[in-house]
C-alpha cells in the first residue's frame, strides 16, 4: 500500500475484518418468547364441538372471570369463574342468558356496581340484552333484559361494547339496519330498566368495530366509518351521554380504522388499529384529555396484519393483544417502551399451536398479570393465558455476538429489558451439539433499562466453536438464545498484538508482519511500513493526540485492524 491520500472504507475494513477472521451468526430476538406466559400457559376451556368461542374477560373479585358461548350446549351465553387468582383452575359454568344462541355474536363483560353483568345481542331474537349477576363473585344471575327492541328480523346488532359510565351501565351499539352508531344508557345503577337509544352518528355506514371507553370523564367511541373507510372518534356533550359532538377523523389515509380499540393512555385517548391496505397495525394517542385534536400521523406498531385487537394500559405503559389474521393467523402481543406509546417492543408469540389461533380475543389484568381468553378457531376450543410478570415481557436480547481478540473469545451481548433475570449460563460446544457451560454472569433481576454483557472465553481452540446462551429465571424456568459460532482464520491461531494503549513515543507491534499503515478517523493514510519481524517499533512522536486505525494487511493476506488513542 502507498502512502498517498486515498480515502480508505471503514466499513469496508471491518466487513473485511469479519469475514476473514471469523464467521458470526446472530439475530434479535426475546430469549423466553413464550414461556414467560406460563402463569398458566395456554390452558384449554372449553374443547368445542364447533368454532365461534366468543368470550369476555375481566377479573371478578381477585379471580379471572369469562362471559363466554357455549358452543356444546345450543350457544347458550354462559359464565365462568377461576378456583384461584391465577387461572390454573376453574369452577363450573353457570348460565348467564338461556335463550338459544344468546352468546353466538358480540358479547362484553363489566363490572356494574360491583358484580360482574353482560352485554350480548343474541341470534334468532335480534335484541340487544343484558343481564347481572346477583352476587360479586357471579355465581348466581339475575333476569335478562331487553336493552333495545324492535330491530328487523333479517339482520341484527354485531358490534356492542358495555360499560359503566357515571355509575350506570351503558352500552354502545352498531345497528345493521340503517348502519348508523347508537348509544344507550340504563335508568338505575344496576340496569334493571333503561333509556331511550341515542343516535350518535349516522352520516354513511358508520359505527361497525367499535370502542367505547369513558374518556376524561364523559363516554367516547372510536369506530370505523366503511363509507369513507376512515377511523372516527366522538365524545359525549355530558357525563351520561345524552347528546354528542361532532365525530373528528384521527386518520384517513387508505382504509383504516377496523377492529379499533380505545382507551385512555397517560390521561388522553388512544385508539390501536388496523391498516388494511398496508396489513399493519396502527396507534394514535390524542393531542389532548378530550380527544378533540390528534397527532398529524399514527405511530405504526408492527409492520404486519393485525385483527380481532384489545389495548389495554399493562403496568403503566399501552399494551395490545391481537391477531395476525389470514398469514400468520396466531395469538401475539406488544408492548410500549413508554407510558404514551411512542415507541414499541417486537411483538411476542403467544400461541401458534394451530392454523387459526387468537381470534375473538379479550385482555385484561388478572392478579396483576396481563391474560386473555382468545378462540383456537382450528381445534374449535375456546383458551386462557396468562403472563407471569406484570408488562407480558420476556427477556429481550438485542443482540449476541463473538468475536476473536487478542485474549481469546470475546462474547458480548446486551438486553433491552429484563423480568426475573437470575442470569445467564454460558456455553460452548465445538460440534454444536454436545454443549460444556463455561461460567454463570448474574443478571439484573426486573428492569426496563438497557443492559450490556461481556465475557471472555480464554482457552484457544481450532476450528469452528459455537456459543449459546441459557436464560435462568429466579423460579427456575430457562430459555436458549440463539447459537453463534466463530471460526478460527487459520493463520497459526496467531493474534496481532499492540502496546501500550494510549501511547505516548513508540507503538509496539507483535506478530504483525506484513504491510502496515496507520490512519486519521477521517480515513487519511498518515504512516506506512513494511513489517519483516515478529517484533517492531513505530515512532508516533510527530502524531498529534487523537484516535487512530492500524490496518495490517498480513503476509497470507489476512486483514486485520486495531486502534490506539495517543
Amino acid at each position: 500500500m502507498n502512502n498517498n491520500n486515498t480515502l480508505i472504507n471503514f466499513k469496508q475494513i471491518f466487513s473485511i475484518t469479519i469475514l476473514t477472521v471469523f464467521t458470526l451468526i446472530s439475530s434479535v430476538s426475546f430469549i423466553n418468547a413464550q414461556h414467560n406466559w406460563n402463569d398458566p400457559g395456554a390452558t384449554i376451556l372449553q374443547d368445542g364441538t364447533l368454532p365461534w368461542n366468543q368470550s369476555s374477560l375481566r377479573e371478578v373479585v381477585g379471580r379471572p372471570g369469562i362471559a363466554f358461548c357455549d358452543v356444546n350446549d345450543n350457544y347458550l351465553l354462559k359464565f365462568q369463574r377461576g378456583t384461584d387468582s391465577k387461572g390454573t383452575g376453574w369452577g363450573s359454568a353457570v348460565v348467564v342468558d338461556n335463550i338459544s344462541f344468546s352468546g353466538l355474536h358480540k358479547i362484553d363483560m363489566e363490572i356494574i356496581n360491583g358484580n360482574p353483568a353482560v352485554a350480548n345481542s343474541a341470534h334468532n331474537v335480534f335484541d340487544i340484552r343484558y343481564t347481572r349477576a346477583l352476587n360479586s363473585t357471579g355465581d348466581f344471575w339475575g333476569s335478562t333484559v331487553q336493552v333495545v327492541t324492535g330491530i328487523s328480523t333479517t339482520n341484527h346488532v354485531n358490534q356492542i361494547d358495555l360499560e359503566e359510565v357515571n355509575g350506570k351501565p351503558a352500552i354502545a351499539y352498531y345497528h345493521t339496519d340503517d348502519q348508523d352508531l347508537y348509544y344507550v344508557q340504563a335508568t338505575d345503577a344496576t340496569g334493571s330498566t333503561w333509556g331511550t337509544p341515542v343516535l350518535v352518528a349516522s352520516t354513511g355506514k358508520v359505527g361497525n368495530f367499535l370502542s367505547m371507553s369513558v374518556i376524561d370523564g364523559r363516554p367516547a367511541i372510536a369506530y370505523y366509518d366503511e363509507t369513507n373507510q376512515d377511523l372516527k372518534y366522538v365524545r359525549a356533550n355530558d357525563d351520561d351521554g345524552s347528546t354528542w359532538g361532532t365525530p373528528v377523523t384521527p386518520w384517513s389515509n387508505g382504509n383504516v380504522g377496523r377492529h379499533a380499540s380505545l382507551t385512555t393512555v397517560n390521561g388522553r385517548p388512544a385508539i390501536v388499529f388496523e391498516e388494511v391496505d398496508n396489513s399493519r397495525l396502527l396507534y394514535m394517542r390524542a393531542d389532548d384529555a378530550t380527544g378533540s385534536t390528534w397527532p398529524g400521523f399514527p405511530v405504526i406498531i408492527t409492520s404486519h396484519r393485525g385483527e380481532e385487537m384489545d389495548l389495554l394500559v399493562v403496568d403503566g405503559k399501552p399494551a395490545v393483544a391481537y391477531y395476525t389474521g389470514f398469514g400468520g393467523q396466531d395469538l401475539r402481543y406488544l408492548y410500549s417502551q413508554d407510558i404514551d406509546g411512542t415507541n414499541w417492543n417486537a411483538p411476542v408469540l403467544l400461541d401458534d399451536g394451530s392454523t387459526a389461533m387468537g381470534n375473538i380475543l379479550s385482555m385484561a389484568i388478572i392478579d396483576g398479570n396481563p391474560a386473555i381468553s382468545y378462540q383456537d378457531f382450528t381445534n374449535r376450543d375456546l383458551k386462557y393465558i396468562r403472563a407471569s410478570n406484570p408488562d407480558g415481557l420476556p427477556v429481550e436480547l438485542t443482540f449476541f455476538k463473538g468475536e476473536m481478540t487478542e485474549q481469546g473469545t470475546e462474547l458480548t451481548w446486551q438486553t433491552a429489558s429484563e423480568k426475573n433475570n437470575e442470569g445467564f449460563e454460558i456455553e460452548r460446544s465445538q460440534d454444536a451439539k454436545n454443549w460444556k457451560t463455561l461460567d454463570f454472569i448474574d443478571g439484573y433481576g426486573t428492569t426496563p433499562e438497557t443492559q450490556n454483557y461481556n465475557y471472555t472465553d480464554y482457552e484457544t481452540l481450532e476450528g469452528v466453536i459455537y456459543y449459546r446462551l441459557k436464560q435462568i429465571d429466579f423460579d427456575g424456568k430457562f430459555e436458549y438464545s440463539n447459537i453463534i459460532n466463530v471460526t478460527r482464520d487459520g493463520y497459526e491461531n496467531r493474534m496481532v498484538y499492540t502496546f501500550p494503549n494510549p501511547v505516548q513515543n513508540e507503538l509496539n507491534i507483535i506478530d504483525g508482519e506484513g504491510q502496515v499503515t496507520i490512519y486519521n478517523v477521517l480515513g487519511q493514510p498518515l504512516q506506512s511500513y513494511n513489517i519483516e519481524n515478529s517484533v517492531f517499533q513505530i515512532n508516533t512522536t510527530n502524531l498529534p493526540k487523537g484516535q487512530y486505525i492500524l490496518h495490517i494487511q498480513q503476509q497470507n493476506g489476512t486483514i486485520k485492524t486495531k486502534q490506539f488513542i495517543k
